[in-house]
């Protein structure tokens, strides 16, 4: 996870200002401990505003060539790695769903880990970065599976991947396949938005 931070923390570091928002909204809100305004009854609202910020500027990177494979696990030869075999410099990659940042805010919130939000005078990508580890270590434990990771996207679809494997790692790591169904199940269960979305293979922003 630390590689989300440091995406996170490098994407604040070159803000531009945020045309979306109103001049006080682009601010960095200072509030109480569980990161809302004095007096604000919705203690998400900050952490909204962030997830927006880093979504808008996540956008701003070009789209990579489409050449992974979607509706299967199997990756073509250039990117199975397989100890002593194969290919160990193909590219990294990971199979998962889909995320933007709001979603893991709302995930934050239907779970009650409201105790849980970081303070409020951080910067957007590192008050978004904890609480993606908070989400990564509630669904972690929900899964009882713990090679799952949250990573920066390098598309123009989503901002996040919740990742199972990575093809570096997946040849040691892959469940069987009852017990990832159960996995799977638990994620769409534990976050509704997955319901819609299929598994794929994606870029990480950071190898």
């Amino acid at each position: 996870m630390s590689s989300v931070e440091n995406e996170a923390e490098r994407r604040t570091q070159a803000k531009p200002k945020n045309e979306g928002l109103s001049e006080d909204e682009d601010k960095v809100t200072i509030g109480t401990e569980n990161g809302s305004k004095d007096g604000d009854e919705d203690p998400y609202k900050l952490a909204r505003m962030h997830a927006f910020q880093l979504s808008v500027l996540s956008h701003n990177y070009p789209p990579v060539n489409n050449d992974l494979p979607t509706g299967t696990k199997d990756l073509p030869a250039k990117f199975q790695v397989v100890p002593k075999t194969l290919e160990p410099n193909a590219p990294k990659v990971h199979y998962g769903f889909g995320l933007y940042y709001i979603d893991v805010v709302e995930y934050h919130k239907a779970h009650h880990l409201k105790s849980r939000l970081p303070h409020p005078t951080l910067d957007s990508g590192t008050y978004t970065c904890g609480i993606c580890l908070t989400v990564l270590e509630h669904i972690t434990r929900c899964c009882n599976f713990g090679f799952i990771d949250i990573q920066p996207a390098k598309t123009l679809e989503f901002d996040l991947i919740l990742s199972l494997y990575d093809n570096h790692t997946i040849w040691n790591r892959e469940l069987v396949e009852a017990e990832e169904k159960d996995v799977i199940s638990i994620m769409r269960k534990e976050m509704p938005v997955l319901k819609d979305r299929e598994l794929r293979w994606f870029y990480p922003l950071l190898k």
